[in-house]
Formats: structure tokens, C-alpha cells, sequence
């Protein structure tokens, strides 16, 4: 009898050491300082290709970059440039640029090239910069010959008001049809050598008779006849 109260005595001190063990154990496990934990972000391994690199990419932009001199200006108060003036047909180079490629560094290096050579002529360019820029366009086309000389040092007085005789005129269309030899300017001047031995100025042809009228229409000049109040006018135009 007192052999099995000591084996149920030793059995439950047995259970109760091993629960103390297991509890204990636990608590140990749960006092132990935890581990950091570390928060990874996903990362792309791919290398960029160079489209996807955020940077800036240069960008220039061209008002115009041209190889041709410009052909419209504002005439002078109180003098007039020839009728009708009109250096070269442009549809040409119009067609070239549209042509051209929208690269923009083809464009830049257009642009150097165009400053470094002083043939440069913008939206902004003006004054002696743009006479610069248009006689270093023409001696690039045609060379250092008289008529481009000439042609820029009229166009100077054409912008400064400065009066111009029709010899000047001649002189200076002469050298036009020199470089430029479309039916415009070798009929404008047709005209003004029609008109210099009349001793009349284009602004002022004076009065015109129908045997004028027909001598002018056989050398290509177009002239238009309107009535009026007071008679009729003529209207001469050598495009």
C-alpha cells in the first residue's frame, strides 16, 4: 500500500516538473529579444535603355535656317523698290526645307555651321547682321563677283530713304538679272529701259496712250486699264 502511494506520489511530481519545464522553457524562448525584421524592396535588375533614362535631351529651335536671301521687305517711306521686285522663284527651297530632316541634331549642326560661315538669318536678325548674313549667302552661291556687291549696297539704300534714280534702278536690276534670271526681273528691266528714255520715274509713268499700252503688253508686262471717276487709271505689273 505505501509503494503505490509513493509511485502516484512520484508520478504526479514527475507531471509537474515536466509542465514547469515546458512552461518555463516557453517563457525563456518568449523573453529572448526578437529579431529586426527587414522590409525589402522589389528592385527592377534591368538596365534602362536610353529612351527610359529621365535627362534632358537638347532641343533647339530654328526660325529659319536658309541658304536663299530673303526676298520680302518693307519699302522705304519715300522711296519705293523696283515694281514688282522679286529676286528668284523660292518654291524650290521651300520644298528643301520641308524636306529636310527633323533631327534635332542634324538641325544643331546646321545651325553651328550657319553661324560659323555668318549665313544666318532669323526671324530676329536685322540691320547690318541681316546685309551681313545676305551678301555671305550670295557669295557662297555665286562667288565674289561685282553684281553681288552690287545688289547689297542697293538694298542698304532701298531700307535708308535715300533717293534713287532710274539709272540706279537699271544698274541695280542689271546685277539682279545677273543672279536672278527669271521673267520678273528681266521683264521689270524691260520696263525701266522702256521708261528711261520718256524721262519718267516707275512711281510716275505720266500719261499712257493705247499705242504704250500695246507696246508694253508685247514685251510680257501686264497692264490692266480701270475706269474711274475721273477717266480710267493703268495699273503695270511685270510679274
Amino acid at each position: 500500500m505505501k509503494a503505490m502511494i509513493f509511485v502516484c506520489v512520484f508520478f504526479v511530481v514527475l507531471v509537474g516538473f515536466c509542465v514547469y519545464l515546458e512552461v518555463s522553457t516557453r517563457n525563456f524562448a518568449d523573453s529572448l529579444p526578437k529579431a529586426p525584421t527587414i522590409k525589402e524592396n522589389p528592385q527592377d535588375s534591368t538596365v534602362p535603355s536610353v529612351l527610359e533614362v529621365d535627362k534632358p535631351v537638347p532641343s533647339f529651335h530654328l526660325e529659319r535656317v536658309s541658304e536663299n536671301t530673303e526676298t520680302s521687305r518693307e519699302s522705304a517711306k519715300n522711296n519705293e523698290k523696283p515694281l514688282d521686285f522679286d529676286w528668284k522663284n523660292d518654291t524650290a527651297a521651300l520644298e528643301t526645307l520641308e524636306q529636310e530632316s527633323s533631327d534635332p541634331f542634324s538641325d544643331y549642326l546646321e545651325l553651328q555651321e550657319a553661324i560659323e560661315r555668318g549665313t544666318l538669318i532669323t526671324a530676329d536678325t536685322s540691320g547690318e547682321e541681316l546685309y551681313n548674313a545676305q551678301q555671305n549667302q550670295m557669295l557662297e552661291e555665286f562667288g565674289d563677283i561685282p553684281e553681288v556687291h552690287t545688289v547689297m549696297e542697293f538694298n542698304r539704300k532701298f531700307d535708308s530713304d535715300a533717293p534713287i534714280s532710274l539709272d540706279e534702278k537699271i544698274e541695280y536690276q542689271e546685277a539682279l538679272v545677273k543672279l536672278y534670271p527669271n521673267s520678273t526681273n528681266k521683264k521689270t528691266l524691260a520696263y525701266y529701259k522702256w521708261l528711261y528714255p520718256r524721262g519718267n520715274s516707275p512711281e510716275d509713268i505720266g500719261n499712257i496712250n493705247s499705242e504704250a499700252i500695246t507696246e508694253l503688253r508685247s514685251m510680257g508686262i501686264s497692264v490692266k486699264e480701270e475706269l474711274t471717276e475721273s477717266g480710267y487709271s493703268v495699273k503695270i505689273s511685270t510679274k
